[in-house]
């Protein structure tokens, strides 16, 4: 291929406020929330530690903070790092850097998660991808567990071990009976327990709960942006594949632009166009 037989240059030029996310990146002004709306009561509050692999090249480890609100019917998992980051942004001076405090190895998950919402038996997903934020509904998954004999403890609870095989991936999950609520991180549910550490078979992502809350007059709120588009679960694979596969397309598409330029033969500059420059493979949890 002709990219091959050049020497790529990255000058890949970001304002002070975009950040990286899965390999995306965006503008987080589209997370200023238009509205804030309670949809249940929390019960529960788990915070998991999410490790994962922007990409299989560098092999390098990136984390974001989750939590888990369950309610009495609705449950969200979010990003602690997110919601920080946006209450920073609310009062912020548009010359500060709410980012500023993250250390170098967080990239903010910008998803949002919403059991039984807006019915009963919905998963509705809110995930930011450049400049606006993508919105899917799916029934909530069902997912076919074997349970083994393996056990361990976590957070001081008994832990059983359960294997699944989710969407092109095997997930290995530990769950308690202590607590039993058929819930967990990310899209995790349908054991009667909760899942307070999960992990795929090649360990390019891994939840662990690192507390378990019970608050008081705490909202489970369900939050709006403010450039919203709906899509299929299909459609946002396919952004997400082309955030690495394509991204000079993906963000002309959405109206953006990236500052990558190319070396030709006789030494000269031009900037890179779709399908010329691709970034080191970005690993999707789902792979159908």
């Amino acid at each position: 291929m002709l990219i091959k037989m050049r020497k790529i240059f990255l000058c890949v030029s970001f304002s002070l406020f975009i950040i990286q996310c899965f390999g995306q990146v965006y503008d987080p002004y589209f997370r200023q929330k238009t509205s804030k709306v309670p949809v249940d009561t929390c019960r529960y509050a788990v915070n998991y530690r999410h490790t994962f692999y922007k990409d299989t090249v560098t092999q390098t480890r990136f984390h974001d903070l989750h939590c888990l609100e369950i309610g009495s019917q609705i449950s969200k998992y979010y990003s602690l790092n997110g919601a920080k980051v946006d209450s920073t942004w609310a009062v912020a001076e548009k010359q500060m850097n709410p980012f500023k405090d993250l250390a170098k190895d967080v990239q903010i998950n910008y998803e949002d998660y919403y059991f039984n919402y807006p019915s009963k038996g919905t998963l509705m997903v809110s995930s930011g991808v450049i400049n606006r934020e993508y919105v899917y509904q799916e029934p909530v998954p069902r997912m076919e567990w074997h349970l083994l004999q393996e056990k361990t403890e976590i957070l001081g609870y008994e832990c059983i071990k359960a294997v699944t095989v989710f969407r092109g991936r095997e997930y290995h999950v530990w769950f308690t009976q202590e607590i039993p609520i058929s819930s967990g991180p990310w899209k995790f549910n349908g054991l009667p327990g909760l899942i307070l550490k999960a992990q795929d078979s090649e360990e390019l992502f891994t939840w662990t709960a690192t507390a378990i809350l019970r608050p008081t007059n705490r909202i489970l709120y369900k939050l709006d942006g403010l450039r919203t588009q709906q899509c299929s679960r299909t459609d946002y694979l396919k952004l997400q594949k082309m955030s690495w596969q394509d991204p000079i397309l993906l963000y002309q598409t959405l109206g953006q632009r990236v500052n990558v330029t190319l070396k030709n033969p006789d030494g000269t500059k031009r900037p890179a166009g779709p399908g010329e420059w691709k970034r080191p493979y970005i690993p999707a949890r789902e792979l159908e």
